[in-house]
């Protein structure tokens, strides 16, 4: 959708500056790489709260909204030129989703336990 409607949604806020609104479409094309990313890290985070782990889910989350989109900032820019910060987002969210993995594998043990016996209704 970011692809298809992505030049409408830039030309809302350049106001008619073609350059700006080329500059913007480039990059909002770069960043839209990582909306699937931040649907699978806001699931993740979810599941955790869902399953009453509050601590794994703030850790994930605090680390996905403040950790991992500083240091791609910080750090791709200086690799990459403005592209570098395009992508400091989808970097981020990859990060993000190495780190829910490892809580998912760490804790797999948790969703496979055995069901319990269930009497029958006399």
């Amino acid at each position: 959708m970011s692809y298809i409607f992505g030049s409408g949604v830039v030309m809302v806020f350049a106001k008619g500056n073609a350059n700006v609104a080329g500059i913007a479409l480039h990059g909002f094309h770069i960043a839209a790489v990582s909306f699937i990313m931040m649907a699978y890290n806001v699931f993740a985070s979810g599941w955790f709260t869902a399953l009453n782990d509050g601590k794994t889910s703030a850790i994930l989350s605090f680390c996905r909204t403040i950790v991992f989109m500083v240091l791609p900032i910080l750090v791709l820019p200086r690799i990459m030129g403005m592209d570098g910060v395009w992508l400091s987002m989808a970097a981020g969210e990859m990060m993000s989703i190495i780190m829910s993995i490892y809580y998912f594998k760490k804790f797999r043990h948790i969703w496979h336990a055995a069901p319990e016996k269930i009497e029958p209704a006399v």
